[in-house]
């Protein structure tokens, strides 16, 4: 396995820390990509993102990673989501995970015409600090 950047920036969030540390643990003995905090410059919803984890996995697709490491995860009257204490936001996690696979299918098809639009993509959203099932507010996403 390859993964890039190989070693995780202290400044990394503690739940991308230890998702880092598991993908090369138990990662390392196949033949995929991560990739780590990768920049999305072009952006399909904003004028520039962020993927916390992108696994290639040759023959199979793209794995899209989005990390939540924060400790309590609700939604106000409003519908907006407040993750932690950070200020309430529209945008849910899974929202900001499918803006990222779009961004990345945009790119391939750009970069390659001809197959990009059939590697398949999907996203997943990790919640390292809750049991996200039980916690989550309820929700069609």
């Amino acid at each position: 396995m390859k993964i890039l950047p190989s070693e995780c920036d202290p400044k990394s969030p503690p739940g991308e820390k230890r998702l880092f540390s598991l993908i090369k643990e138990q990662l390392s003995g196949e033949n995929w990509t991560v990739l780590h905090s990768l920049g999305i410059a072009k952006h399909a919803t904003q004028m520039e993102g962020e993927a916390d984890f992108l696994l290639v996995i040759p023959g199979k697709g793209i794995l899209i990673i989005e990390v939540k490491s924060h400790l309590s995860i609700s939604r106000d009257l409003n519908g907006f989501w407040i993750l932690g204490s950070d200020k309430p936001t529209q945008r849910s996690p899974f929202k900001q995970a499918r803006g990222q696979v779009h961004s990345i299918r945009q790119y391939l098809r750009k970069v390659l015409p001809i197959g990009g639009s059939s590697i398949p993509i999907a996203s997943v959203v990790w919640f390292t600090e809750i049991e996200a099932r039980k916690k989550l507010p309820q929700s069609v996403e």
